[in-house]
């Protein structure tokens, strides 16, 4: 895969390390307001310096997030705010790195994100953003993984179940009865029967192990309570199934940050919420990020962040394993052409409020079968493809490459095609 990358930085020593390690040429800009000028490129990664002296950088990562949400933007800059840091990775950010850079680290993240795949990252972008956003969507794609474990021999997982409906919303009656119209009174009833997450508490005050489960136990969630380092590795290694951990930093004797780790070893699928009554530890929260901790919340914890952080990362868990089987396949097999076209609608919406495009790759997701149209998939749909319709495009295009013609020119020429069509 060749990755396009981008560096917004004034930063010579940074820039310079930069494209000393990545294998590929690396655009150097001083703003994302001058890339975003740039609509034609879809940046695989984006290397964002916070300490730019001209604009915010948490804003600026914010509109590259919302402009181009399929790019994994690393953020580093001479900032020593603990606050900045979480902003960022709050904010949609890959990864926070600090300067002095190594180069090891760069190499290592850049394969991390390579070796995601293109597919593992459109899926995961357009899932939340669009179709995700449709419950009768949601409820078919989750008919169709019933069907899929079930030839298998096997059921939905929890933790699966939950990455299409996760736990705090399964209290609204009227999602209870669409999913039990949807899927029927059979497999309505063994989901309900799933047991539910089991979430590993680990803090050495009592009353606030207490407090955060029985708010978990309201909402269905199995908890474990562990006081110290040495009472949380007895759980995790009694339990098989240990979903999320939230750890505190501030624990006696080993501290959450060395203890993260080890529970990582031993639970190597579960997703990490860190603790602290602390706000302002930038060393502690850049070193729960390199351990794959997901998130981080500070006390007094807010309820509803709480549990929100939580589904989300329960939710991350589960697409990870869903993935392969929720890929371009389950995609077109499962979906309408009607939610395809809707789906692709929304994405055009949201690409031109912030001056981007819609490509062909873009359309080949959900319809694969028009990657023989020889298209490029870097190829943009022009405003007229737009505003004529994508279903009136998609039709017409599929015509062209069941008559076997060339359509490598369809795009450039749609106007005339259609001219001529008429």
């Amino acid at each position: 895969m060749t990755a396009r990358v981008l560096s917004i930085s004034t930063n010579n020593e940074a820039i310079q390390l930069i494209q000393s390690v990545i294998p590929v040429e690396v655009v150097v800009l001083e703003s994302w307001e001058k890339a975003n000028t740039l609509t034609h490129i879809q940046w695989d990664v984006i290397f964002l310096d916070l300490s730019l002296k001209e604009g915010n950088g948490l804003d600026m990562l914010a509109e590259i997030k919302k402009s181009d949400s399929m790019a994994e933007v690393i953020v580093f800059g001479n900032t020593n705010s603990a606050e900045k840091c979480v902003q960022a990775m709050r904010l949609g950010a890959y990864s926070y790195i600090e300067q002095p850079f190594k180069r090891t680290t760069l190499k290592t993240l850049l394969q991390s994100i390579l070796d995601q795949g293109e597919n593992f990252k459109k899926i995961e972008g357009i899932a939340h953003d669009a179709f995700l956003d449709n419950i009768d969507d949601r409820m078919t794609l989750l008919k169709e993984l019933i069907q899929i474990r079930r030839d298998k021999g096997d059921f939905v997982r929890p933790d699966e179940f939950g990455a299409f409906f996760p736990i705090h919303q399964r209290k609204d009656e009227n999602t209870l009865e669409a999913l039990k119209t949807c899927l029927g009174e059979h497999d309505f009833q063994k989901l309900k029967k799933l047991p539910p997450p089991v979430i590993l508490i680990v803090d050495d005050e009592p009353n606030v192990r207490e407090t955060v489960s029985q708010i978990l136990n309201s909402y269905r969630f199995d908890t474990l309570e562990a006081g110290d380092a040495q009472q949380a590795l007895e759980l995790a290694k009694e339990n098989d199934i240990i979903d999320l951990k939230l750890l505190d930093i501030g624990l006696p004797g080993m501290t959450g940050l060395e203890l993260l780790p080890l529970l990582n070893d031993i639970h190597p699928d579960s997703e990490t919420i860190m603790l602290t009554a602390y706000k302002d530890q930038v060393d502690f929260i850049v070193t729960s990020f390199k351990n794959n901790a997901f998130d981080y919340i500070t006390k007094p914890y807010d309820r509803n962040d709480l549990l929100v952080k939580i589904s989300k990362a329960l939710q991350k868990r589960a697409f990870k394993k869903i993935l392969p089987d929720i890929g371009n396949k389950l995609l077109n097999r499962s979906l309408s052409v009607a939610s395809k076209i809707r789906i692709l609608n929304d994405i055009a919406t949201k690409r031109i409020a912030r001056n981007r495009h819609l490509l062909m790759r873009d359309i080949y997701l959900f319809f694969p079968e028009l990657e023989e149209s020889k298209i490029p998939k870097t190829k943009a749909l022009t405003e007229e493809i737009i505003s004529d319709g994508i279903q009136l495009f998609i039709n017409m295009l599929v015509e062209e490459v069941h008559k076997g013609n060339d359509c490598r020119g369809f795009v450039d020429e749609w106007e005339t095609y259609f001219e001529d069509g008429d």
